[in-house]
């Protein structure tokens, strides 16, 4: 322990209890003594409770000692007790133990022995504390999770905040507002009264305090001289100074959200750093949980917006939807937008604005005004003050508007037009509100760009219907990617299409779906800079001759399938990269507006059902990572290891699940039937990892390290090849090749690793049944260790082969025994970053390769 351990002695005798002060400070501890349960209920007072341990003698005039211990806990639970029993006094030990004592020691004891009890039982109180801390963070998760709203979530909030924080009075939540310098404070429970203070602009409080240094604040002995050291303004009247207080910014990515305040006006308590910890804690949970719930009332509001843009038909009725719909999700004064007609002409569309100020605004500028400026640089613009903008007109700023935020409607490579929003006030447009309106405009744009051009094609409604139908049929990604590829086709004359799906996650190209090859046999990829091409673009490549466009004309797939024209469409979902999507003619071809429009269209689709069909694949990833957590969690048990970390990662699916959820339209689409059924899979898993039971913790923890793998290996090999052969036994011996990574090092948990190397040592044995070698032979690319376990065995069974290290398998079809030996390979390998994977089913050369990651050791070769 970092401090000093704080020991309350109680002893009405003066003989025992002068020396044993002396035996235990010369232990380092810090005593206080009391002759009497009262005195020591005083002392206890006066010190605030800030006592490790109390140490009390049962026979003392009344109250005796299990009675002082007794109502020492009603007032500070967090002081473990030791009660001193005579040697015949057995019964009187048992009944303290029943009511919270840690442990009773018999007179005469030994000193020695006394010491380390007090140590054994600081620590343990700590660990108890520490648990209770942990096990609130989850419930809080969980109860936050469920919040609809930011009210909601800060009630759940405090309620889980005074379970934990003694005497807790005042609990507050300010809310930082960065383009307006103000703090609001959206909850205030004061003295048990839910209430409201004012929001404040060039205030300089505690919250203004901590919100600019981004630290945290401990004020055990109360907020007055704190305030006036450095200059603070005093607290408002309803508050009052208190007699202690913490203070904890809400963090998220290094971004303030506010600050909350825990507050407690009785001057027997102070709070000390073990309570701070906790409410940074429940801060760093809070600020994740604001965001999700603002994100999901964004969502739910554009989501609103969207039906009811979808509900309308005619021109008119669009057009006017699009404006009511902006207006309402950005709150100005009035919105309208400017269109452009295909031969760009600017024209008035409809808008939203006060009764009379129509005659204000004449007809746009063709060229050199404001609305021409964003649609040449096809970007939005945001104007705090019109005076000072050269390209708004004169009119516009004599009508009184003061702000605007002008937003670009892009569709399919066309800028249809701009969408306004004004304020008669100076207005500071957040992030948010941008993120929303650029969302719905993005919407507006689709629709408008098929309500102003009115060609219709059934064939090619159709296909889309049909492509729609084959998502809800739940193919895999791989399947629905090939259903792509071979409907566009059908859509537009093209000869050859391809379309790859981008891993967002591992940062590369994954499934691939191609249609009209000619040689389908022959293997293609996708080289780095096409990466490149996704990420930095969202416009479509036209490319009449695919001679001139580099990256396609050292394609050895291009003059296989003799591709002499192409378009290529990078797939997005709002801000989520999906894929490419390759369309090529084996002659020259140029799209009329039309074709292009179609297959636009036909892009935006495909991007939605790859980007869908991929949260449908994580959601199932989640569930079976889930089930591997909760049969680690199990194995854990036989040394109470990781086991924090489970419950917090349960938490954390469960609140992601739950978002999920809340993300869903009320209608669901029956493509998403299985989502909620999914969820309710995950959360009775989590609530089996939260429900496992906990043995008491053992003294210390183990904690990650530093170490070389090479010798790790090594000795795991010298250990196998040690091991005595048994009558009838096949001999199995461990060659070693090692040289490559002998300087390496990885960070991680020494024992869980050599269980994960031990369990795949053991598959390999077993698979050997007439003996032969293991070889463990390790390499290095970039900065990643690789070591690749190979057996002379029977190999790995084809059933089992795509189930091996991703699920438990069924004992039906895992009569190798293997199954459960590699799941907790995979787990522990995956907690340590790593991957594994089975590079060489057998038989006769099965091989196992696991990637680490590198912490220190020899630069990596070229």
């Amino acid at each position: 322990m970092d401090e000093k351990i704080r020991v309350l002695l109680v002893d009405d005798e003066k003989s025992l209890l002068l020396p044993l002060t002396d035996r235990l400070r010369k232990h380092g501890f810090a005593i206080t003594t009391a002759e009497s349960g009262p005195e020591a209920l005083e002392k206890a007072t006066v010190a605030k409770g800030e006592f490790d341990v109390a140490i009390i003698d049962q026979l003392m005039p009344p109250p005796d000692g299990i009675e002082t211990m007794r109502l020492l806990h009603q007032e500070y639970p967090g002081i473990e007790a030791i009660i001193l029993t005579g040697w015949a006094d057995l019964e009187a030990g048992q009944r303290a133990l029943d009511m919270g004592a840690y442990r009773y020691m018999r007179k005469p004891f030994d000193p020695e022995e006394l010491a380390l009890s007090i140590r054994t039982a600081a620590r343990f109180g700590q660990e108890r504390q520490r648990r209770h801390a942990l096990q609130a963070l989850v419930r809080a998760g969980e109860r936050m999770g469920t919040a609809e709203n930011a009210h909601q979530l800060y009630e759940k909030l405090c309620d889980e905040v005074r379970n934990l924080l003694p005497q807790l009075d005042t609990f507050l939540v300010a809310r930082w507002h960065e383009s307006t310098g103000e703090v609001s404070f959206p909850y205030c429970c004061i003295r048990g009264t839910v209430t409201t203070l004012p929001t404040r602009s060039g205030h300089r409080g505690l919250a203004e305090y901590v919100i600019e240094s981004k630290s945290p604040l401990l004020l055990p002995d109360g907020d007055k001289a704190f305030r006036e050291q450095h200059g603070l303004q005093p607290p408002a009247p309803s508050l009052g100074y208190c007699a202690s207080e913490i203070t904890v910014p809400m963090l998220l990515s290094g971004r303030v959200l506010g600050s909350l305040h825990a507050m407690t006006f009785n001057p027997r308590v102070r709070y000390r750093q073990e309570h701070l910890e906790v409410l940074l804690a429940f801060a760093n949970q809070a600020a994740v949980a604001v965001q999700n719930i603002e994100q999901l009332d964004k969502a739910r509001r554009l989501q609103e917006a969207s039906s009811a843009l979808a509900m309308q038909r005619g021109r008119d009725e669009v057009m006017q939807t699009i404006v009511h719909e902006a207006h309402r999700l950005i709150d100005a004064d009035f919105t309208g937008f400017i269109l452009q007609d295909r031969d760009g002409r600017l024209y008035r569309g409809p808008r939203e604005e006060p009764q009379g100020f129509s005659h204000c605004l004449e007809e746009p500028r063709q060229e050199g005004g404001l609305t021409r400026d964003i649609i040449n640089k096809r970007e939005l613009r945001y104007i705090a003050d019109v005076s000072k903008e050269p390209l708004v007109k004169d009119e516009v700023k004599k009508a009184g508007i003061r702000s605007l935020l002008g937003m670009p409607l892009i569709h399919a490579d066309r800028v249809l037009g701009v969408l306004y929003a004004h304020t008669f006030q100076e207005r500071h447009f957040d992030q948010h509100d941008i993120d929303l309106w650029s969302a719905f405009a993005g919407q507006a744009a689709a629709v408008l760009h098929s309500i102003l051009d009115e060609e219709q094609d059934v064939k090619r409604l159709g296909t889309f219907v049909d492509l729609l139908r084959s998502y809800q049929q739940r193919h895999d990604i791989a399947a629905i990617a090939n259903q792509i590829a071979a409907a566009l086709p059908t859509v537009l004359d093209v000869d050859v299409c391809t379309i790859v799906e981008y891993a967002a996650d591992s940062g590369s190209f994954a499934t691939r779906g191609a249609a009209g090859l000619r040689h389908p046999e022959a293997a293609y990829s996708i080289g780095d800079a096409y990466k490149q091409l996704l990420l930095n673009r969202r416009e479509p490549i036209c490319i009449p001759d695919v001679a001139m466009f580099d990256l396609m004309q050292a394609s050895d797939f291009v003059e296989r399938e003799t591709i002499k024209s192409s378009r290529i469409y990078p797939l997005w979902v709002g801000e989520t990269p999906v894929g490419l999507l390759f369309a090529n003619w084996r002659e020259t071809k140029t799209l009329s507006r039309d074709e292009a429009r179609a297959l636009g269209l036909f892009a935006d689709l495909a991007a939605l059902v790859l980007h869908e069909t991929r949260l449908q694949a994580d959601l199932a990833r989640t569930r079976r990572r889930l089930e591997r957590n909760m049969f680690l969690t199990w194995v854990s048990m036989l040394e109470d290891t990781w086991r924090h970390s489970f419950i917090q990662k349960a938490a954390a699916i469960r609140n992601y699940a739950g978002s999920l959820v809340k993300m869903m339209p009320a209608q669901t689409p029956a493509a998403m039937n299985g989502v909620k059924e999914a969820v309710q899979e995950i959360d009775r898993l989590a609530t089996e990892i939260a429900n496992a039971p906990v043995r008491v913790p053992q003294s210390f923890e183990m904690e990650a390290e530093d170490f070389p793998l090479a010798r790790l290996l090594r000795g795991i090999a010298d250990h196998e090849n040690a091991r005595p052969i048994l009558p009838g036994q096949p001999r199995v011996t461990v060659a070693t090749d090692l040289d490559a990574i002998g300087g390496m090092q990885i960070r991680g948990w020494r024992r869980w690793l050599i269980y994960a190397f031990e369990a795949l040592m053991e598959n390999a044995r077993k698979a050997m049944r007439n003996g032969g070698t293991i070889t463990i032979k390790g390499s290095r690319t970039d900065q990643w260790a690789e070591i690749r376990f190979t057996d002379q065995g029977s190999g790995v069974p084809p059933a089992v082969r795509d189930k091996l290290f991703k699920e438990l398998i069924a004992k039906e079809q895992d009569t190798t025994g293997m199954g459960i030996g590699a799941l907790l390979v995979a787990t522990i390998i995956e907690e340590h970053g790593g991957t594994v994977e089975l590079e060489k089913p057998g038989p006769g050369d099965t091989t196992v390769l696991i990637r680490l990651p590198v912490t220190a050791g020899a630069p990596a070769r070229p």
